[in-house]
């Protein structure tokens, strides 16, 4: 079955995590994507962990995840026949996606007017840690460095302690996901006009806007996000989250959790208990969680219609029931194992299955022959001095 972006042709010359996962994006809801890398691979590739038989540690677990289903090509575009190669890969492609540093593009001759001149309609994505403009645009980035200034690591950690880092490369992840609805934005906009558009994504306000109940919580009451909410609740083999709602009665809750002290004590009554009273009203209702285990808080919150969850650990996460029901993980083909799992994409369309084993892993430059040969016309004898000359 055709994907829902089949036959979109996008260019990924991304690294690492941000415009791979924006282009992950395109490929997983069917777009011909063509994964750029330079004759040395993508730098993903080889930050681990990897798989017991990669024993060339080519394919680490991220790079896998991120470049699954793309087609991988190799060239140098900083040499003139690499160049003269992507202005081929170019000339049929409707989206480009890229995040190196700005002003790189424009040096090596890929700026937008000059992409324009010769590819009126094309969608370049450009996703950078703090924009192509502003005082900060040159300003080098990590992951934590952007959570620190777009202000989620001041909300995080523990009162009275230093601001916590989000886990693993989410601000890079946000901005892909953000950057792939933008770049549709914009070729819907280049198939109505046929004007191509800049994408000019800043992880930095990625980042803000995803984070926007903290924001507009700030311009309404200029109260700042407090470190060290204590939200998760003891159980007998892990945590719970347990929330009370208006809509669930009181003593209702009270008899849910098998805490009628909540009822009989005035101070643990809302509206105080959610205010100056709810340490005391955490400590209570830790005393009655921690006698159960989390699934059977699951089935009572349920049963009572109050929003729960419980803290699942990736053994959890691996052997869950709601994910298996909707078919969430996906089996991908490896050139080093039979398979990997991965999570896969997050939506269903007409409540149909998401597919199992349609994509793998592509080998550095695997592409090169069908791609740069057939595609683009070269011989085998070309192909093979390129490859001498380093320029693929």
């Amino acid at each position: 079955m055709p994907g829902l972006l089949d036959g979109l042709n996008v260019v990924d010359l991304g690294q690492g995590h941000s415009a791979p996962y924006c282009a992950k994006l395109f490929a997983d809801a069917g777009a011909n994507v063509i994964h750029v890398e330079p004759p040395t691979g993508d730098a993903s590739r080889s930050e681990g962990p990897f798989a017991p038989r990669d024993q060339g540690h080519e394919f680490s677990a991220s790079f896998a995840f991120l470049n699954s289903g793309k087609s991988s090509v190799t060239l140098d575009m900083t040499t003139a026949a690499g160049a003269a190669l992507l202005w081929e890969l170019i000339d049929r492609a409707d989206i480009l996606v890229e995040n190196s540093a700005p002003g790189t593009l424009e040096k090596l001759g890929f700026g937008m007017d000059t992409l324009l001149r010769r590819r009126p309609g094309l969608v370049r994505i450009s996703i950078t840690g703090f924009g192509q403009t502003g005082p900060y645009h040159d300003f080098p980035a990590t992951e934590m460095t952007l959570q620190a200034a777009a202000g989620l690591m001041d909300g995080n950690g523990v009162l009275g302690r230093e601001p916590l880092r989000y886990p693993m490369n989410m601000a890079h992840h946000w901005a892909g996901a953000n950057a792939a609805y933008a770049g549709l934005v914009a070729y819907w906009h280049s198939m109505l006009t046929g004007e191509g558009q800049l994408v000019d994504v800043s992880v930095q306000e990625s980042l803000a806007n995803t984070w926007y109940m903290v924001y507009a919580d700030y311009q309404y009451t200029g109260a700042l996000q407090a470190r060290g909410q204590r939200d998760l609740l003891p159980a007998a083999d892990g945590q719970v989250m347990i929330r009370w709602q208006t809509s669930v009665p009181w003593e209702q809750f009270a008899i849910a959790l098998d805490a009628l002290e909540l009822v009989t004590e005035p101070d643990l009554q809302p509206p105080g208990s959610m205010t100056v009273n709810a340490g005391k009203l955490f400590n209570v209702m830790a005393e009655h969680t921690a006698s159960r285990p989390r699934r059977e808080w699951m089935d009572i919150a349920i049963e009572n219609e109050i929003p729960a969850g419980m803290v699942q650990s990736l053994d959890d996460i691996a052997a869950c029931e709601q994910h298996a029901a909707r078919g969430f993980w996906d089996t991908v083909a490896t050139p080093w194992e039979s398979e990997a799992v991965f999570p896969g994409v997050y939506y269903v369309v007409n409540g149909e299955a998401r597919s199992a084993v349609h994509r793998r892993v592509p080998r550095l430059g695997e592409h090169n022959q069908e791609i740069l040969g057939g595609l683009l016309g070269r011989s085998p004898g070309q192909l093979n001095a390129l490859r001498a000359e380093g320029v693929i």
